[in-house]
């Protein structure tokens, strides 16, 4: 039986430091320390998505800082935590751990790190590559449940709605255990659009997509049984499904993004602070005039 890999941590996004170097071996060192401090269970923090930039004779180097909420956990530990709180009693649970400051809101994510494959570093080199998966809150729960998604599917199939399934198809192509389906989906959104009706065949193949998808495999991609020989459902996959299907049917202007480092205020949360304010300065005023004397009170106001 295949076990869950603690790679996972619920951190905080503490924000962005900046470091100047005039050799590169001193960015080099600072890595390599770094390296040794996020593999440290002592250390409070994670530094990750490191880059590293040459410009005006100097190395500027970027750290972002992750502040760990707890040890490395597997994804469905790390659900256990939250898929019975919502947001708020998930920062409260928190309350004595998280250093953000009110009136902001901490931005929580589950965290792991991913090593960048040489290929793919950009120009400023990013290191240590930290990448999100949802916390699953009280309100996503059904997210994870197979007959919903299953019946999210059959919708989407009998509304037409054709972009469902074009948009699966792109977010999973990249497992190769789907490609067969990927083809197929794709094969038939293409019907669809030159004036065919494919869309029982959509929902057949999409469910078949996400059935496959779910079940754990080995590293040599046979299936992982229990003792009874039953498949084993991917939790971490069961949530990639759960969540697409959630971000799609959510508007755009209300998604709740993995990572939304919102160390800015919405417009509703300024205008809100704004009128705190200004009956805090009403208040001070009025105040003011009570012991203030009346000929006092018209000089000044």
């Amino acid at each position: 039986m295949k076990k869950e890999l603690k790679r996972y941590t619920l951190c905080e996004y503490c924000g962005e430091q900046k470091r100047y170097f005039d050799d590169y071996q001193d960015y080099q060192k600072l890595v390599i320390m770094l390296d040794k401090l996020n593999k440290s269970n002592k250390n409070q923090f994670y530094f990750g998505n490191i880059s590293c930039e040459f410009s005006g004779g100097l190395y500027e180097v970027s750290i972002h800082i992750y502040n760990r909420l707890t040890p490395k956990m597997t994804i469905s530990e790390i659900d256990a935590l939250t898929s019975d709180k919502t947001e708020e009693e998930v920062i409260k649970k928190f309350k004595n751990l998280t250093r953000t400051v009110k009136p902001f809101t901490p931005d929580i994510n589950i965290m792991y790190f991913e090593e960048k494959n040489e290929g793919e570093k950009d120009k400023k080199n990013v290191v240590k590559r930290v990448k999100y998966t949802p916390v699953l809150y009280k309100r996503d729960a059904h997210f994870m449940d197979q007959q919903y998604i299953k019946n999210c599917i059959k919708y989407a199939a009998s509304q037409h709605d054709i972009n469902f399934f074009r948009e699966m198809a792109n977010e999973f192509c990249f497992h190769h255990i789907v490609s067969h389906e990927i083809e197929w989906i794709r094969r038939y959104v293409a019907g669809i659009e030159a004036g065919e009706n494919y869309y029982k065949e959509l929902k057949y193949m999409a469910t078949c997509l996400y059935t496959k998808l779910i079940q754990e495999r080995n590293a040599d991609k046979t299936l992982c049984r229990n003792d009874k020989g039953e498949t084993l459902i991917s939790r971490r996959r069961l949530r990639d499904v759960g969540f697409f299907v959630r971000d799609y049917m959510i508007p755009l202007n209300e998604k709740h993004l993995p990572t939304k480092y919102n160390k800015q205020l919405t417009e509703k949360q300024l205008e809100k602070l704004r009128e705190q304010e200004e009956k805090k300065l009403e208040k001070k005023k009025q105040e003011a005039n009570k012991q203030l004397p009346q000929a006092v009170q018209l000089k000044l106001f």
